[in-house]
């Protein structure tokens, strides 16, 4: 909640996703009244969900979840482009073709829910001061 809080006061345009992994259906359909409820109706229509599957636990047999826990953010990330943006990750794992080029010029930022943003990310890479 903090994070998307960050983003209301600070103006954040675009879209702000939170990604989600390893919830079992009932416990993403209460996420998500939580999120519609909280977020949705309270800061803005542009804070969004995405629901991935668990990439962890029981990722490579005999490899304990400690291990593999982390596997979620990287693979949820990828799993978000693939399912909402319409990126495609080919064999050879190096290029994502887009079947959906009105996400050619978007930047994405990852960052991670404990983290706090001063200022709005933005698009201007000049060195004006005020921009992250």
């Amino acid at each position: 909640y903090l994070f998307f809080y960050q983003a209301m006061v600070h103006q954040q345009s675009g879209t702000v996703t939170r990604i989600v992994s390893g919830c079992s259906k009932s416990e993403e359909k209460e996420l998500a009244q939580q999120h519609y409820e909280q977020i949705t109706t309270q800061m803005s229509d542009q804070f969004l969900l995405h629901f991935a599957p668990e990439f962890g636990r029981n990722a490579v047999p005999g490899v304990s979840y400690q291990k593999t826990k982390y596997w979620n953010k990287p693979f949820g990330m990828k799993h978000w482009m693939e399912h909402k943006m319409g990126y495609r990750m080919m064999d050879d794992d190096t290029t994502f073709p887009n079947d959906n080029p009105q996400y050619d010029n978007d930047i994405i930022v990852l960052v991670d829910p404990d983290m706090l943003f001063q200022r709005p990310f933005v698009n201007d890479f000049s060195k004006t001061p005020d921009h992250v």
